[in-house]
């Protein structure tokens, strides 16, 4: 351990012993002023701790002590040792790479005279590849700024400002606009979905001009119908949907014609949705659909630990907490893993067109037939079943854009079936073969295993 490491931790063991006896105090102010003091002081403490992590990320990337376990970066060996959401790790990577450019700001920061919420706000205009040098040439300036302004007049300012640096006229705006299109579909906690997008001038012109036409079908359907049982006495209100219901609907139309298009195009190919449901669960909408009355689900836990159960026998396991089992763990998602109501998903199995699959109790798919119950896809997605992401730590490849590996390799007699396949981005794919191992646990856990047998948390 380096010198400069041991003085580190040293002065972390320092900073806890004041953190856990800070914790410890029942924080109860007087009066105003005493919370005023209190707030602030503590908000300053917290700015100089956003400093260290971000510091602490800049110098993993520096080093590049992310490349031995085979993380991408710096940002994806934090999010992965700290359990970050992507996001997060996103937003101090960005400060990260400002605050090495700008040194007025990163002083600023670490003195505490101003937040995360400025640093962000700052390091979002700094990744503008138009407006980055002007902006480093202001950091001094905008230190100040930062320190002195409310947050709401700072973000104005530099809001104001991009907008006179980076944009000419009418013609920059509309190509500006049209290199900053994007578009994204991100599910909500409570399982609803979110369509955000930004177009340029004349696709999003387009765009409308097309939605708009749907959603006027969608309304001249609603009226048709509720003019059937009303008459000359129809308004807006015996509607059966509200304006927003129908831009919905609308949208939904034009993806699904987009999909069958698809399909009939040369070169194309039919888009399914696989849906992921739990036995246990897709039983108990059997008998929702039947009529029966049924009685409240038992609290759920949050699952074992998994370092729980590890040295008994599996025989013991199965008698004693067999409802613990990964095989009986709720599930109703799609192949992806984006939540899916499970009544919606019972409804969809009755209508659709749906495939059979058997899963062992350690959740890997032991066999598929044909169409028959709540489960769908290829080979290939039998083993995607059990993850929707890269078996990599740290890695957030979507499993669409995955290899399915063998586990042990086939050159070492292994075989293409579902219980020895996994999916792995085809960077983790190729670094497997220089010296990483993988298995796969009996409670069907992938592990990770460095070339000299260490796990790769």
């Amino acid at each position: 351990m380096s010198t400069t490491t041991a003085t580190a931790l040293a002065a972390l063991e320092r900073a806890e012993a004041s953190v856990e006896a800070l914790v410890g105090v029942e924080l109860d102010p007087a009066d105003v002023t005493a919370a005023l003091e209190l707030t602030r002081r503590i908000e300053h403490l917290g700015r100089r701790m956003y400093a260290v992590e971000v510091g602490v990320l800049e110098a993993v990337e520096a080093r590049r002590l992310h490349r031995p376990d085979g993380h991408a970066s710096g940002r994806v060996f934090v999010e992965q040792a700290n359990h970050l959401s992507s996001a997060e790790a996103k937003r101090r990577d960005r400060a990260r790479r400002m605050l090495a450019e700008m040194p007025g700001v990163a002083a600023g920061l670490a003195g505490g005279l101003f937040g995360a919420c400025q640093v962000e706000r700052i390091a979002r205009v700094f990744v503008n590849p138009r407006v980055q040098i002007e902006l480093i040439a202001l950091d001094a300036q905008i230190a100040v700024l930062a320190a002195a302004l409310r947050y709401e007049e700072f973000d104005r300012r530099l809001t104001n400002w991009v907008r006179e640096a980076d944009e000419d006229g009418t013609a920059d705006r509309s190509r500006r606009c049209h290199e900053n299109r994007r578009a994204r579909l991100t599910q909500d906690f409570d399982g609803g979905w979110e369509l955000l997008a930004q177009l340029g001038n004349l696709s999003g012109a387009q765009m409308h001009t097309i939605q708009q036409t749907f959603v006027r079908a969608e309304f001249e359907a609603d009226w048709a119908e509720a003019y059937a049982i009303h008459g000359e006495r129809t308004t807006i209100e015996h509607l059966a949907r509200t304006f927003d219901q129908r831009d919905a609907d609308a949208l939904e139309h034009i993806f699904l014609l987009a999909a069958d298009a698809f399909a009939a195009a040369p070169g194309g190919s039919r888009i399914d949705l696989s849906i992921v449901m739990d036995h246990l669960t897709f039983e108990r909408e059997v008998e929702r659909a039947a009529g029966a009355h049924l009685d409240p689900r038992p609290a759920p836990d949050l699952g074992p630990l998994p370092i729980e159960l590890d040295d008994e026998p599996l025989d013991d396991v199965e008698a004693e907490d067999e409802e613990r089992h990964p095989g009986n763990r709720f599930r109703c998602e799609t192949i992806e893993g984006h939540p899916i109501d499970p009544t919606e998903a019972f409804a969809a199995g009755l209508v659709g067109k749906v495939r059979r699959t058997v899963v062992g109790w350690d959740g890997v798919v032991l066999d598929q037939s044909g169409l028959h119950t709540l489960f769908t896809g290829s080979l290939r997605h039998a083993v995607t079943v059990s993850s929707s992401r890269c078996y990599w730590p740290g890695c957030n490849v979507s499993v669409r854009h995955c290899q399915i590996d063998h586990l042990e390799p086939r050159r070492a007699g292994g075989r293409t079936n579902p219980g020895n396949g996994a999916p792995a981005c085809g960077r983790h794919n190729r670094l497997k073969e220089h010296g990483f191992t993988v298995f796969r646990d009996r409670r069907g856990n992938l592990h990770v295993l460095r070339p000299d047998g260490t796990e790769i948390e």
